[in-house]
């Protein structure tokens, strides 16, 4: 849901997917999906692999970086963070 099921980054979750269903000892939610803290752990696992960046003529310009964070919006507000 969310992802164009014909993406590299479809292809790739799916995969991640499986793999994460093989791993023994795991569970598989009864509704079959992946939600909250889970879907993001999916994901991150997707994104934290080796990317390359390519211009639209094809062309590799490098490897791209990417750091998952999951944290509450607050904690993002630095300084400018009201305590309550």
């Amino acid at each position: 849901e969310g992802i164009d099921e014909e993406s590299g980054l479809a292809i790739e979750v799916l995969k991640e997917w499986e793999d994460l269903c093989n791993t023994p000892g795991y569970v598989k939610p009864e509704s079959g999906k992946l939600q909250g803290e889970d879907a993001i752990y999916l994901l991150s696992k997707v994104l934290t692999d080796d990317l390359r960046e390519i211009d639209p003529k094809g062309k590799e310009l490098g490897k791209v970086y990417i750091r998952v964070v999951n944290c509450n919006y607050a904690d993002l507000q630095g300084d400018d963070r009201n305590e309550a």
